[in-house]
């Protein structure tokens, strides 16, 4: 069984408070992102909690999360601390992951809850239940494993192994960091085709080493070494930095020093509680490696599980923010939005100013998870355009001023032509904010065709939070 000394439980918890510290600091310029569309924001105007999507609930959310990680960073009480955070994760990471156009935050999101949850797991186990840690630890690890399996599996089924991937969103101002000077490289570079490979090979072999018990440190620093190559390479805010932080919950033998204002807590074991903790995580356990079986089935077969199995599977998978990483593949990189508004006075402003360092807002990962989520739309439901028609105005309204009279959203493509990058503009939609009317025009005369998805991996979805195909 696994193994974790406390010192580097409390190293680990320490440095995640202070990463969501600073992540909720680089949120707190953004309110719209939590905010409910009434007030202008990326909510559904029906979100649970809706207090919590006001301003002022927003503001004392806030408030309450940066406690909480005070609390669980000094050693004061890291349950009580973590605690309030896991509730706050859940509600606006995973609740909300497919009715806000945040998508809850996409990967950051998702790995901020799953890291916080695990963490609330292990210092639960050490306080309450010290002969279940090991167990305990275990089930984290192979959760961790099979969200590295998935992700790397998803990467191979959308073209990775043919050199189609990582480079669409180095090259692209939407993304990248250094987007100029990728562009200079040849498409054909051995520089994307290693990145490509190492990417999914990397994410299947770490994965399968972290659920061998001799292996579990190898595959932990494969990951890490991915992440510290990918962090200053793409803008993901610190969502490598988190994940590198995961990986240490695999090196048990980590000379860390103790942290004196943080001391190994008292136990306090639960004798009526062990029994119960052991079958809860033998069930999560057998379950978890499942449920991922159950969305291959669905992705990669392109079928339903028998009778009740299904509906059991999204409900399981929902409620435990279970996906499949869709992280920097083709679809969702290989595309950046243009957005200009024109106002009353037929001045026209240019919003998206993505290389512009002081354009705060579309400079922000969690624009673009936003600007992602309302145009891949195009593609994961592309029978059914009240989706995308329903993101694109909702979203248009959170960017209006006083004195907007209309917004332009222009589709730019990424293309590889020859041993080069080219932009290809495919559509234009126009949204008049009196009327909230959606107008296009086309700018290619293939546009319908390019919107289409084009790889195994992209198909087009049943409904949001669904890996079934729209048409079985």
């Amino acid at each position: 069984m696994p193994s974790l000394p406390f010192p580097i439980l409390a190293v680990v918890t320490v440095a995640y408070c202070v990463l969501m510290a600073l992540d909720l600091a680089f949120l707190l310029p953004h309110p719209y992102f939590f905010l409910s569309s009434k007030y202008g924001g990326y909510a559904a105007k029906n979100s649970r909690l809706g207090f919590i999507h006001t301003p002022a609930g927003i503001n004392i959310s806030f408030a309450a999360w940066f406690v909480s990680l005070a609390l669980a960073a000094s050693g004061m009480a890291p349950l009580s601390g973590l605690l309030v955070n896991f509730l706050l994760c859940y509600h606006f990471f995973i609740s909300q992951r497919w009715t806000s156009l945040f998508r809850g935050y996409g990967a950051p999101g998702f790995i901020s809850w799953w890291l916080g949850t695990a963490l609330l797991l292990l210092h639960l186990a050490a306080r309450f239940l010290p002969q279940e840690f090991s167990l305990t630890l275990l089930a984290i690890q192979t959760d961790f494993a099979l969200i590295m399996f998935s992700a790397g599996l998803y990467k191979a089924l959308a073209g990775y192994p043919k050199n189609e991937g990582m480079e669409y969103g180095m090259v692209n101002p939407m993304w990248g960091y250094l987007f100029r000077v990728f562009r200079r490289i040849r498409t054909n570079s051995i520089f994307y085709w290693t990145l490509n490979e190492c990417a999914w090979t990397f994410e299947i072999l770490a994965a399968v080493c972290m659920l061998i018990p001799s292996l579990r440190w190898v595959g932990g620093v494969m990951i890490l070494l991915s992440f510290l190559l990918i962090v200053v390479l793409i803008r993901l805010g610190v969502l490598c930095e988190k994940v590198i932080l995961c990986c240490f919950l695999f090196f048990p033998a980590l000379p860390l020093p103790a942290l004196r204002w943080f001391p190994q807590p008292t136990q306090a074991p639960i004798e009526f509680g062990a029994s119960l903790a052991v079958v809860a995580l033998c069930a999560y356990l057998i379950v978890r490696p499942l449920a991922t079986l159950g969305l291959l089935i669905n992705f990669v077969l392109k079928r339903p599980l028998y009778g009740k199995l299904q509906p059991a599977l999204e409900l399981f998978c929902n409620a435990f923010g279970v996906i499949l990483w869709r992280v920097f593949t083709k679809e969702v990189v290989n595309f950046y939005i243009e957005i200009e508004a024109q106002e009353e006075d037929g001045t026209v402003i240019k919003l998206s100013g993505y290389p512009e360092r002081r354009n705060r807002r579309f400079n922000h990962v969690g624009e673009a998870i936003t600007v992602a989520t309302i145009f891949t739309s195009l593609k994961y439901f592309n029978s059914r355009p009240e989706i995308f028609r329903d993101r694109l105005t909702r979203y248009a309204h959170s960017l209006a001023s006083k004195t907007t009279k209309s917004l332009l959203f222009r589709y730019i493509k990424i293309e590889k032509e020859g041993f080069r990058f080219v932009d290809k503009p495919l559509i234009c939609w126009t949204v008049e904010l009196s009327s909230m009317t959606i107008s296009e025009v086309e700018l290619h005369p293939d546009c319908r065709k390019e919107l289409k998805v084009s790889s195994n991996a992209a198909v087009e979805c049943a409904a949001p939070g669904s890996y079934l195909p729209a048409r079985i």
